[in-house]
Formats: C-alpha cells, sequence, structure tokens
C-alpha cells in the first residue's frame, strides 16, 4: 500500500464523517454546517481533537466525553465503509475525474441508505442534486452516455416521483 492509498482512505474517512453530520442533520431538516458536530445527548460542541473519523470513537470507547452518554456505532461504520469506497475507486480509476464521479454517486447513496433505514424517506436535498450529478457524469465517464444518462433519469426519478 503506498502513500496515495493511505491518502484515499483519510480522505474517504473525512468524508465519511462529513456523511455523518448529513444522515444526522437532513432528516432533521437542520443546517449541515452550523453548529459544529456536537453530542447528540448533551449538545456540548466536540473539540476538534474529539472528531477524528473512527479514531476517536474508539479512544473515547463510543462515549462523550463530557456527558458519558453513548455515541452510535453508525458513525465509525459511516467512515469506515466510505474510507474502503475511496480506496476500492482509487485503486479502480487512481485519481481522475472517474474517482470524484464514482465517490460522490457512492457517497450519496451511503447518505440515502442511512437515512432511508431509519426514517423511511429519500431527501430531496441528496436526490435533486444528484439528477444534475448524474447528466454531468455523462459528459465525465466515458461509457456513461448523455441517453443512458437521460433514461436513468427518468426513469430512475420519473418512477419515483
Amino acid at each position: 500500500m503506498d502513500m496515495w492509498h493511505i491518502v484515499s482512505i483519510l480522505f474517504g474517512a473525512i468524508v465519511g464523517s462529513f456523511l455523518n453530520v448529513c444522515i444526522h442533520r437532513l432528516p432533521k431538516s437542520e443546517s449541515i454546517v452550523k453548529p459544529g458536530s456536537h453530542c447528540p445527548k448533551c449538545k456540548t460542541q466536540i473539540r476538534f481533537y474529539d472528531n477524528i473519523p473512527m479514531i476517536s470513537y474508539f479512544l473515547l470507547r463510543g462515549r462523550c466525553r463530557y456527558c458519558k452518554g453513548s455515541i452510535s456505532i453508525q458513525y465509525p461504520l459511516v467512515e469506515g465503509i466510505t474510507a474502503l469506497c475511496s480506496l476500492f475507486l482509487f485503486i479502480k480509476f487512481g485519481p481522475s475525474l472517474n474517482y470524484l464521479f464514482y465517490f460522490s454517486f457512492i457517497s450519496a447513496l451511503i447518505v440515502i441508505t442511512v437515512i432511508d433505514l431509519f426514517h423511511q424517506i429519500i431527501p430531496d436535498a441528496i436526490s435533486l442534486p444528484g439528477i444534475g450529478v448524474g447528466l454531468l457524469g455523462s459528459f465525465i465517464v466515458p461509457h456513461i452516455t448523455l441517453l443512458n444518462s437521460l433514461k436513468g433519469m427518468l426513469l430512475g426519478g420519473g418512477g419515483l416521483l
């Protein structure tokens, strides 16, 4: 494993941490920007050194440093799955637009899947921009044609609408 593989894992874990914010806040129509990360139980702001993807969860034994309330295993799982997806895509595509396109797509699917599991909803904030990203993909990824992208948009999005 070379340095670029490690970078792709770290990038995936950091993105996974942000995906957890989206998963937690989007169903409640909360901002994904402010306030910063905080304990879901006591609402205390999480310090930067307690917000390191996957590592902090294990160092703190799955508990908040302040209120000692338990923190869901979902957090390191989402971060780990996203990190692995990033690595696998990097191995397949290297540093390329294909990597970024598929990583964006998989990241959106991770958010949609976890939110759907817990809330039985698919947020428009994820699915609607996904239509644009899917169309953009037809110009980035060689084997995705504009026609196939439009068919996917109509069949997938139209069927759900």
